[in-house]
């Protein structure tokens, strides 16, 4: 399965070879320093097998198409499945 493949596949909830994956927050600053001193060269940092991941506004992530079932409603606040 490419890319493309697995992408279009989790975006209609179809299955998949792999999960997903990206990077998608950085490590904290003493934990660089600390794989500093194990080896790690930032100037030259490992390369996975990682996901392109790219950022967009607003909600992208699926949300499967469930009816929407409203509990209790008030001036403030919907309680919704």
């Amino acid at each position: 399965m490419n890319d493309r493949e697995r992408f279009l596949n989790v975006m209609n909830y179809k299955p998949v070879d792999r999960c997903v994956y990206g990077v998608w927050t950085g490590a904290w600053p003493e934990t660089i320093e600390r794989w500093k001193t194990e080896g790690y060269d930032p100037d030259n940092p490992p390369r996975f097998d990682i996901d392109r991941w790219e950022w967009q506004s607003g909600w992208f992530f699926p949300n499967p198409p469930f009816e929407k079932k409203i509990f209790s409603e008030d001036a403030e606040t919907v309680l919704f499945t």
